[in-house]
């Protein structure tokens, strides 16, 4: 009577959690099937070359450390700031950085080179 009181239907509510235990069900046992087959597959044809890749990604090539100017802030707090002049004289890289930001515009207006004539 109270859940009726409130707009709740016993019978909805029986229907409901019955509609869930039926969706937990299938997916417990369609999941214990694809296990299973997994398993059975695994015994017949092996194990799958991709589960025994290693990967290694290539060392760094060029690491750059920034120099910090340290900076007070109002609260108290000490922070640093980026001192970008200092951090691009010690820069080893081989495209100065005016240049690789037209490198990078070209590409991007090329839309990664697709649109390059030549």
């Amino acid at each position: 009577m109270a859940l009726a009181a409130v707009g709740l239907d016993s019978v909805a509510i029986c229907g409901n959690i019955a509609v869930d235990a039926v969706c937990v069900t299938v997916l417990t046992l369609s999941n214990l099937i694809v296990f299973g087959l997994e398993k059975f597959a695994a015994l017949v044809f092996g194990r799958a070359s991709t589960d025994t890749f290693d990967f290694v990604p290539h060392e760094r090539r060029h690491a750059l450390e920034p120099v910090f100017t340290p900076l007070r802030r109002p609260t108290g707090r000490s922070v640093g700031v980026i001192d970008t002049v200092q951090t691009l004289k010690q820069s080893s890289f081989p495209i100065k950085p005016d240049e690789l930001v037209e490198k990078a515009k070209h590409v991007i207006a090329t839309m990664f080179g697709t649109l390059d004539q030549g």
